[in-house]
């Protein structure tokens, strides 16, 4: 007897579709084939087994099975293009080898680049504008405007698309957090004390423990290792982050010589925040972003002051690769805010009888002026770390 099922996003959330493949076995059915078209998989009955199965994406033309692999009783249940599924009937607790993720890691990883910068650039420029079509759309009475016949049906496609695009974005996230804790890896885990709520409070009223906010340091993360630096020269002790990156919890304690480093990289994988584990610098914080990826490190010293990287060309390049994401980024989206205002505007002179919704042009300005901040900010650190690295 054959069973089809079709499941579009089975390869957004491998280690989900590894564990519906496995009760499907328990039920009986022996995956056959799959169409990786049309999403659909194909089962036929079998007797009911426990079988482990492990996807894997592969260079065409290369076997997903190592020597390795094969010795642990690890076998091909399907392969196709750079798409594998492995199966092994031995118990769960008796592997001790699994196939690598890093290659499923790395497709994550570039889709969330290719479906997130969109996504950005549309929450950027579009949400307002959006959220006035949808309410006019609803509330068509108290709009101004009206729709041409079709609209409503573009509208809704698009709000369509782009949850759609949301919903993989997301999958994509809950996958890789899935896959990276799998092995019980926390290399890309700040190790830190946290104090429980109860002890917070007690230091707090003391005065031993303080609490500092600092927003969108990172256009200027030289500024703020300058900050945490003088701080621990005072003798306040940074202990710990919140999530977001914008909290920092002091414990009043001895005056330190500490080196602080902000780190930007596109990508980040285990062997990177191990090299500089090993070689002494501490993790203080790293953000989940999947655009903008920041380390703070900091590393105790005496005499030598320490450098989380001793070239100065790739220091100057670093600096640089950072300012010129956030000018692209943010310099397209001011000369579309401005557009929009002067769209407004002109909109307003040519039919002055209609009435002018003047909240909206004020917020662009603020938000454009918001952006032109953050340009300068990043063009400043370039400039800066460039003088630095002249003299």
């Amino acid at each position: 007897m054959v069973k089809k099922v079709v499941r579009p996003f089975w390869s957004f959330d491998v280690i989900k579709t590894e564990k519906w493949l496995g009760e499907m076995a328990i039920d009986g059915y022996r995956l056959e084939k799959m169409n990786l078209i049309t999403r659909e998989f194909v089962f036929e009955t079998d007797e009911q087994k426990t079988i482990q199965y492990r996807i894997c994406r592969h260079k065409a033309g290369v076997s997903a099975t190592s020597q390795s692999l094969i010795n642990s009783q690890w076998y091909s249940a399907f392969t196709k293009g750079k798409w594998s599924i492995l199966a092994n009937e031995n118990e769960a607790s008796e592997l001790k080898i699994f196939p690598s993720r890093e290659s499923i890691l790395k497709r994550n990883r570039i889709l969330k680049y290719s479906i997130g910068i969109p996504l950005a650039y549309y929450a950027f420029t579009m949400t307002l504008p959006m959220a006035l079509m949808i309410y006019g759309f609803f509330f068509p009475d108290n709009f101004s405007s009206h729709f041409e016949p079709g609209s409503k049906i573009s509208l809704t496609a698009m709000l369509l698309f782009i949850f759609s695009l949301l919903y993989i974005f997301v999958r994509l996230i809950r996958s890789d957090k899935k896959l990276r804790m799998e092995n019980g890896s926390d290399l890309g885990t700040p190790k830190r004390t946290i104090l429980d709520q109860k002890t917070e409070r007690a230091l707090r009223k003391e005065g031993k423990l303080i609490k500092k906010i600092k927003l969108a340091w990172m256009y200027a993360p030289d500024k703020l290792e300058e900050w945490l630096e003088d701080m621990e020269m005072e003798g306040y002790n940074l202990f710990r982050m919140n999530r977001f990156g914008n909290s920092f919890y002091f414990i009043k304690g001895e005056p330190r010589i500490i080196k602080y480093c902000v780190d930007y990289q596109n990508f980040a994988n285990d062997g990177y925040f191990e090299i500089h584990k090993s070689s002494g610098w501490e993790m203080l914080f790293t953000n989940r972003s999947n655009l903008t990826k920041y380390t703070l490190w900091r590393k105790e010293y005496i005499d030598e002051e320490p450098e989380l990287y001793s070239d100065k060309i790739h220091i100057l390049k670093h600096a640089r690769k950072q300012c010129m994401l956030y000018c692209i980024i943010y310099i397209p989206l001011i000369l579309i805010y401005i557009a929009l205002i002067v769209f407004n505007v002109r909109i307003s002179s040519v039919h002055p009888d209609r009435p002018f919704f003047w909240p909206l042009p004020i917020i662009f300005a603020v938000t454009g002026v918001e952006y032109g901040y953050f340009t300068i900010k990043s063009l400043g650190y370039y400039l800066r770390t460039r003088k630095r690295i002249n003299n």
